[in-house]
């Protein structure tokens, strides 16, 4: 609401889980479920739909929303090369979207949209963009802050509010900030999940008072930026030699992100993990473990005959440490608890398996 009392009309950029849990509090207060209402009118601008054939294929979660809360969506831009996605930014300005003069768009949210926004979409709305960014900026600019701040274990992140800057990503001034404590075993779906809720709260409570808030805001420093640059597909393989906990972290960064999970060559396969835990130094397992097969090498996959560790598969990391793993699967295939892949891929010998990851070429 702007300094008249006029309720805001809202245009949302945004795509996936993230984008829909920043979007839902304000169709709630549109939908007067808030004490304070303060958006008047909202539609959104998300990614087309994957098509294939003439069926439409993995919508998007913000897609289902807008569909189930009757929120008028957009899907202008392809995912198709920079070219044809220019020529999709100038039909979208040149749309019915922008051509009310007498009732238009006061202020944009962006929230996990992924595509650079040009200038002129920009000042269709008369108050500029705001970006919601899962870090706490300038640290972790970039497409991927939360799986970076968890490969990099990082203890803190958080959330900011932020003016959009023209021609570069998460640059603009702070609006607002708050921080938010990592639990060491939460992985990238469960972590974006909780930050893009917060955000989401905290985006209805600054829009309340926006001119206060845009009044204090404060530029980055750019001493202090950091980068969170997109994934390769490269970086979901596990590297052996890298420590039990720098293995854990790189699990918790891509379970449940769209790369799904870590991965590892067995033989001639891809094998996806998709359950593992450290084994905690000093523990009896670990003990058991180190006594057992003392020259394993990172990389060999070992077992314990044991009733109460049989059901996992051990696997020997740099530095010393172990990591247990209870479920995966081969790409591809259905996913398996590990007995089966016990049964079916190794002999009972001590030393299993061992193979390099690409990741040490």
């Amino acid at each position: 609401m702007n300094s008249k009392g006029r309720l805001l009309n809202v245009l949302f950029f945004g795509s996936g889980f993230i984008g829909r849990n920043v979007l839902e509090p304000l169709f709630l207060n549109k939908t007067k479920q808030f004490n304070r209402v303060i958006v008047n009118r909202l539609e959104v601008i998300t990614h087309q739909a994957n098509l294939q054939g003439s069926k439409r294929v993995n919508r998007d979660e913000i897609q289902i929303f807008c569909g189930q809360s009757n929120i008028q969506v957009h899907q202008p831009v392809s995912k198709s090369d920079p070219i044809q996605r220019e020529k999709d930014w100038k039909a979208l300005e040149a749309s019915s979207i922008f051509q009310n003069d007498t009732d238009p768009f006061d202020l944009g949210i962006v929230a996990s949209f992924g595509y650079m926004i040009p200038e002129n979409i920009i000042r269709k709305s008369k108050n500029g963009m705001i970006v919601v960014h899962p870090s706490l900026l300038p640290k972790y600019r970039g497409a991927a802050p939360i799986s970076r701040a968890l490969l990099d274990d990082q203890k803190e992140t958080g959330i900011s509010l932020i003016e959009i800057s023209i021609g570069k990503f998460d640059a603009g001034s702070i609006i607002y900030q708050e921080p938010y404590t990592i639990n060491p075993d939460i992985t990238f779906h469960d972590l974006g999940n909780e930050l893009s809720k917060l955000a989401g709260r905290r985006l209805v409570e600054v829009l309340e008072d926006i001119e206060n808030y845009r009044k204090n805001a404060i530029k980055q420093d750019e001493s202090q930026t950091t980068k969170a640059p997109k994934h390769t597909p490269e970086e979901t393989f596990v590297n052996w030699n890298e420590t039990a906990r720098q293995v854990y972290c790189r699990y918790r960064a891509f379970h449940g992100s769209n790369f799904k999970t870590i991965r590892t060559n067995f033989e001639d396969k891809i094998y996806l993990i998709d359950e593992i835990e450290q084994v905690q130094a000093d523990t009896e397992l670990y003990n058991l473990l180190q006594s057992e097969y003392p020259q394993a090498a990172p990389g060999s996959i070992w077992i314990l005959g044991l009733k109460q560790y049989k059901q996992s598969l051990y696997v020997k990391c740099g530095g010393n440490s172990w990591v247990s793993i209870r479920g995966g699967y081969f790409k591809d295939k259905a996913p398996q608890p590990t007995h089966r892949f016990i049964e079916h891929n190794l002999s009972r010998d001590c030393l299993l398996y061992t193979s390099p990851s690409p990741r040490d070429s």
